[in-house]
């Protein structure tokens, strides 16, 4: 009989902050005005994934509204534009 050597794998913590060589995470989808919540939230987690691994939360504030804005349909802009009136120009809010 053969001897069988199990092998085992060393985990360290540095792992996870050490940068993927050519990695790229996909993008979500664009969002689309007529989502359901369950794919809404799907979207969202999407969405956050993407943020964290493209650190957008060390991004200049113009940097992330622009990625922001490149995954919103045009119908679910002009959506925000009207409710909560979000601009296209600075995409603040001015929630009623």
């Amino acid at each position: 009989m053969s001897k069988r050597t199990r092998r085992t794998s060393s985990c360290s913590s540095e792992l996870d902050t050490e940068p993927i060589s050519n990695f790229k995470p996909t993008e979500p989808p664009k969002l689309n005005a007529d989502i359901s919540v369950p794919k809404f939230k799907t979207w969202t987690a999407s969405w956050e994934d993407y943020a964290k691994l493209w650190n957008v939360d060390a991004m200049k504030l113009d940097r992330q509204k622009s990625l922001l804005r490149s995954l919103l349909s045009l119908e679910i802009f002009k959506v925000l534009e009207k409710v909560i009136r979000v601009t296209d120009k600075d995409c603040s809010a001015d929630i009623p």
